[in-house]
Formats: structure tokens, sequence, C-alpha cells
């Protein structure tokens, strides 16, 4: 283990003694926010419609602000479908990239925008705290961690075998 030399802890320790000095907290005005917010959204009485009323405007948010590309997505695929309708010969081809490729791979990324909103609604969720905070809520305080039930089913030691037999 190194040790620090003499100069390095006279200036930590002149830094931690003008810290001392300058800065001042009071007990009675500092306030915790983690801890308010905690009290609130964990709460027994608001500790259920609070997430459920964050979820609720978290996807009517999602697709209001995912209709717009995802109908301009669909107008481009429309737009590319009667193009190549129109330059390509009729026959099983132009069936095949119209119909299927270019309506199955359409069909598909008109839900882009909508999926890319909801993670990054998650992400945000997710580095704000909320989401450690909901699942504190979904299990009680006092509640111990058991491992799951194995006795569920009377043959389960014996494997899918027996549920066979059935």
């Amino acid at each position: 283990m190194r040790r620090r030399s003499p100069i390095a802890d006279r200036r930590y320790g002149f830094v931690s003694g003008a810290a001392r000095q300058a800065v001042r907290q009071d007990q009675w005005e500092r306030v915790d926010w983690s801890e308010a917010v905690d009290r609130i959204v964990v709460s027994r009485i608001l500790g259920l419609p609070i997430p459920r009323a964050v979820h609720v405007g978290h996807v009517r948010d999602v697709f209001r602000l995912g209709s717009p590309p995802m109908e301009w997505i669909s107008e481009l695929v429309a737009a590319v479908s009667r193009q190549l309708g129109a330059t390509m010969p009729a026959g099983d081809l132009r069936s095949l990239l119209v119909d299927g490729v270019l309506g199955g791979v359409g069909g598909v990324l008109v839900f882009v925008p909508n999926i890319a909103l909801l993670f990054l609604a998650i992400a945000i969720l997710e580095d704000s705290g909320y989401m450690a905070r909901a699942a504190l809520r979904r299990r009680p305080r006092d509640a111990p961690c058991r491992p799951p039930r194995q006795d569920l089913h009377p043959d389960a030691d014996r494997g899918s075998a027996a549920l066979s037999r059935r």
C-alpha cells in the first residue's frame, strides 16, 4: 500500500480545513430531495396511482409523438411500392417485391419510431431513479426475500415425464 507524501497530506489538510470553514450546512435548511420523493412515490396511498399515471402518460406520449413519423414512413413505403409496381412488368417478381418485401418491411418499419420513443422514455425513467422506486413499491419493505417455491407440483422433482402421464 502506497502512502501519501507529506506535501500531499498538507494539501489535503488545507483543503479540508478550508472547505469546513467555507461550507456551512444547517440541518434545518438541508433538503434531501431523494428522500422526499421516496416518501411520496413509495407511500402506501400514492404508491400505485403515481406509477400508473406515469406509465399511462408515457404510453400516450409515445403514440402521440410517434404517429407523424409513422405516417411519413407509411407514405414513403406506399410511394415506393406504387413506383416499383408501375415500372416493373406484372408477374411473380413484382408481386414478391411490392407486396411481399416492401409490404412486410414497411409494416415493420412503421413501428420503429414508436419503439425508439418507448426505449427513450424507459431510459429516462431508469436514469432518473424512478424505476428503482417503482420496483421498491412492488415489494413490501418487510417481506423476506424467499426463493421460488419448488413444491407447486407434486411430481416436479421427477421432471416433465411425470407431467406427460396425466
